[in-house]
């Protein structure tokens, strides 16, 4: 419930921004609507970068549980190379790597 709530309060305000620019009634309105159409620009932007590092941190998060739970000796230095991914942007690569090179087999509980 919480979450269909934020999606729709989320749209509202996507959506407030142009509506409110068109509302003005004199012919020179396009500097208001290129700084709403701007604003919501600026708005996604925020929240994809937002998205993007909470999606990063929580990889982190799965890869060290995962890799403890398999007793991969290595688990340590998969961390290390996350956070270091995550500064420098190649944090999917690292994830991927170890997707491939993990064992298939829980080898700890």
């Amino acid at each position: 419930m919480k979450k269909r709530f934020l999606l729709i309060l989320f749209i509202l305000v996507l959506t407030a921004f142009p509506l409110l620019a068109q509302s003005c009634g004199a012919s020179s309105c396009g500097d208001e609507i290129a700084g709403c159409f701007g604003c919501c620009i600026l708005f996604v932007s925020f929240f994809a970068c937002a998205a993007s590092f909470a999606l990063s941190i929580w990889a982190t998060i799965w890869l060290t549980k995962d890799a403890n739970n398999r007793g991969i000796e290595n688990a340590g230095l998969f961390t290390i190379l996350m956070i270091l991914g995550i500064i420098f942007q190649f944090w999917w690569i690292v994830w991927l790597v170890y997707i491939i090179v993990r064992p298939k087999a829980y080898t700890k509980n």
